[in-house]
């Protein structure tokens, strides 16, 4: 994840889901860039989980999205949002993504087409999504693809910056 660190983001529910997919893949790591208030509380929480090791918060990092290739899933478990600019860069990065039902992401996100939603909060959903990415890498690196072409094609800088332009115009 690239995200600040703050309960909208939803990185409680992404530890409680590394709890249940450690079980199935006891190698999982879940890896935040970004930094934020919630540090202490996150480091509490994924203690309490048995997680602590597999837990990694560097801070903020300089142009993060240059790290993504070397994850093997990206997560949004927001509570709410935007129109997330982390989720564009991983789609960029052609990252299979898990993310909630919340804000802009649906614009982005189109489930079981380029990638899959949740509901916001939901452990369940989120550890199943992705035992189930883990246990299929042909259907990761699909969603992975489509959504870098849904991100290419609808959400390049130029076609941001034409259709931003264009309304002025």
């Amino acid at each position: 994840m690239t995200a600040e660190l703050h309960a909208n983001k939803g990185i409680d529910t992404a530890i409680a889901a590394l709890a249940k997919v450690s079980a199935a893949y006891p190698d999982a790591v879940l890896v935040v860039l970004g930094e934020g208030e919630a540090r202490e509380s996150l480091m509490r929480q994924a203690r309490a989980f048995g997680v602590e090791d597999r837990v990694f918060l560097p801070g903020f990092v300089p142009d993060a999205r240059q790290y993504l290739p070397a994850a093997d899933l990206f997560l949004m478990p927001s509570r709410k949002e935007g129109l997330p600019l982390a989720l564009l860069e991983a789609g960029s990065a052609g990252l299979p993504a898990i993310a909630s039902r919340t804000g802009g992401i649906p614009e982005i996100i189109e489930h079981e087409k380029n990638g899959l939603l949740i509901a916001p909060r939901d452990i369940a959903a989120l550890s199943d999504s992705v035992i189930r990415l883990l246990q299929n890498p042909e259907e990761a690196r699909a969603f992975g693809t489509t959504l870098r072409r849904t991100v290419h094609d609808t959400f390049s800088e130029q076609r941001m910056l034409a259709g931003t332009l264009a309304s002025y115009a």
